[in-house]
């Protein structure tokens, strides 16, 4: 079952996944990584087919997968989109 996770989006966000998500394959979901030690953020799409339905989030309309350590690492915190990147708030 996916884990439970506060992940919030701003507008800017929202947009910027909404635009890679046009150039993947129709039916991907959003896939976000975080070093906290890094201070580096990273997104991809996964195939929604190779992805168990319960591992499945809806986030602001999206769907996206979380592994635990992500789930619980991006937990309350915010995920923009600036100056053509993706950065965790």
């Amino acid at each position: 079952m996916a884990q439970a996770i506060s992940l919030q989006l701003t507008e800017a966000g929202r947009r910027g996944l909404l635009e890679l998500l046009r150039h993947c394959e129709p039916g991907s979901i959003v896939a976000v990584g975080w070093s906290e030690a890094k201070g580096e953020c990273t997104v991809g799409a996964y195939n929604k087919e190779k992805i168990p339905p319960a591992e499945v989030v809806s986030i602001s309309g999206i769907s996206f997968v979380f592994d635990e350590r992500e789930s619980r690492d991006l937990d309350g915190r915010t995920l923009d989109y600036r100056d053509g990147e993706f950065c965790v708030l």
